[in-house]
């Protein structure tokens, strides 16, 4: 049977999405991590994660700020002993693989540099124990090449993510295409209303000075 990917989705709120990765093979299911989508704001905060990760497991992370704008963005990694902690930086998206050197719950901590409106931001985490799809892949596949099999899937698997990023970035420039125009729309009419209105005023006033003038009687000039 074809392996083939499974997103099931595990949290929703207004703060933080979650999206878990599994994958399946046959009854079988492992999962390879999650895509976090949250919100930073200009308040400088931070949001942290924590996953609990087997010693030996290949971590390979990603953070992208979901945004047409130029924005700086930090990742931190750190185990669970806290003996290695390390920060990446970088614009609009920072990545970082390593494996783990020892068992236990990471934490991983995304922040960025905000303007004056909310960013939103996705934390990609796939890890995963190669020994334990292996044990899968052997039951199914004993004639095939389950390094090439695995090598394969994680290949269609990083490239479904970053095509959902791409569609989440495409849509967010076509939102602010679209509240600049609106806004460039208010500001016409605006404008115009006021040149009306000036306009209007001035026109009026200019009208009360010569029918005033056209009916003043000047004493000087009368003769009896």
């Amino acid at each position: 049977m074809m392996w083939r990917i499974a997103f099931l989705c595990l949290l929703q709120s207004s703060l933080v999405s979650s999206l878990s990765v599994f994958t399946l093979y046959g009854s079988e299911k492992v999962k390879f991590g999650y895509i976090l989508s949250f919100y930073l704001s200009s308040r400088g905060e931070m949001q942290c994660f924590y996953e609990d990760l087997k010693i030996n497991s290949t971590i390979k992370v990603t953070l992208s700020a979901i945004d047409s704008n130029q924005h700086e963005v930090h990742l931190r990694i750190s185990s669970p002993s806290g003996d290695f902690s390390e920060w990446k930086h970088g614009i609009n998206n920072v990545h970082f693989d390593a494996t783990a050197q020892e068992a236990g719950v990471y934490e991983f901590c995304g922040t960025a540099k905000v303007g004056y409106s909310n960013l939103r931001m996705n934390l990609q985490l796939l890890a995963y124990l190669s020994s334990d799809i292996e044990q899968i892949a052997y039951k199914r596949h004993e004639q095939q090449s389950v390094h090439q099999v695995i090598r394969d899937k994680l290949n269609m698997l990083v490239t479904k993510i970053y095509r959902m990023v791409f569609d989440q970035r495409q849509q967010a420039e076509i939102t602010l295409k679209d509240e600049m125009m609106q806004i460039s729309n208010g500001n016409y009419v605006y404008y115009f209303s006021l040149l009306q209105i000036l306009i209007i005023v001035s026109v009026g006033v200019v009208q009360t000075v010569v029918i005033r003038r056209f009916f003043n009687v000047d004493g000087k000039r009368i003769r009896i």
